[in-house]
């Protein structure tokens, strides 16, 4: 049977959405930032058998496993690939009132940011955005190499800071390392400048080094990077007649919700 919808005599003025004036205004206010697609690596492999009922299929025995000895994913069974630089704006922050609570959760809480992308920029569930030009500070505990270079999670990056005597720059702001032991002074600290210094391409390289095999506790900027974790409008069209005499198919922006990526999924 075919049901065709009536249509009304009259339709209303209608106001259309101007793609051009968004364009403009994301590349005007948007925050520069590094997006990195993911794709599944064809490592993985999936035992067992899918289930199947009219909602969706079920999957009880099936798992997917990926080589933790994959040079491309690195055992994760995901790509990161086609990293480019773009524009987007940052809609809105989110925090987890309860993130002490008894439910879990980290002193960063989930970190959740909204992004709003041009229609080109379709992200993918787990899909990387490094802001490229934003700080936030990280902290981890490394171990001593024998080279002259270490490296953190993230590449550490030197922030200005507009003081009262002037502007200073650095990238990290407390180092501390303990004795081959693990027993720790509270002295044994180390700086940006007499210590170490912090290459362009974001590592330690040693001046007086510690003893190789030591604990380094080391708090640095860092461009905070998200995983995307919900896409609440990941289809956005509509139709628009702005100086057409008949309809056109009109791509809108999309948006996404991401998460830090250390507390991420991948």
């Amino acid at each position: 049977m075919l049901l065709q919808g009536r249509k009304p005599n009259k339709l209303q003025p209608r106001a259309d959405f101007r793609p051009e004036e968004f364009r403009k205004r994301i590349f005007s206010h948007g925050l520069p930032i590094e997006w990195e697609q993911t794709s599944e690596c064809p490592c993985s492999q999936q035992t067992g058998d899918y289930g199947f009922n009219f909602s969706h299929n079920v999957n009880t025995n099936a798992l997917i496993q990926s080589r933790v000895d994959c040079p491309a994913c690195k055992g994760k069974g995901y790509i990161y690939h086609s990293k480019q630089s773009i524009r987007a704006i940052i809609t809105h922050a989110k925090d987890n009132p309860e993130r002490f609570s008894n439910l879990g959760g980290s002193e960063y809480s989930k970190g959740l940011v909204g992004l709003t992308l041009l229609a080109e920029h379709l992200p993918a569930y787990g899909d990387r955005f490094t802001l490229a030009s934003s700080f936030m500070l990280f902290r981890e505990t490394i171990t001593k190499s024998a080279g002259n270079n270490d490296s953190t999670r993230y590449p550490i990056q030197i922030r200005t800071h507009d003081l009262q005597n002037g502007p200073l720059s650095f990238g990290v702001r407390y180092m501390i390392y303990s004795d081959i032991n693990g027993q720790v002074n509270p002295l044994n600290t180390l700086s940006e400048g007499v210590d170490f210094s912090i290459t362009n391409d974001g590592l330690i390289q040693w001046i007086n080094p510690p003893l190789q095999g030591v604990r380094i506790s080391i708090e640095y900027y860092a461009h905070p990077s998200y995983l995307v974790l919900d896409i609440p409008h990941s289809t956005r069209d509509s139709r628009t007649k702005n100086k057409s005499p008949i309809e056109t198919h009109l791509e809108l922006p999309v948006y996404c919700e991401a998460g830090l990526e250390f507390l991420g999924e991948r």
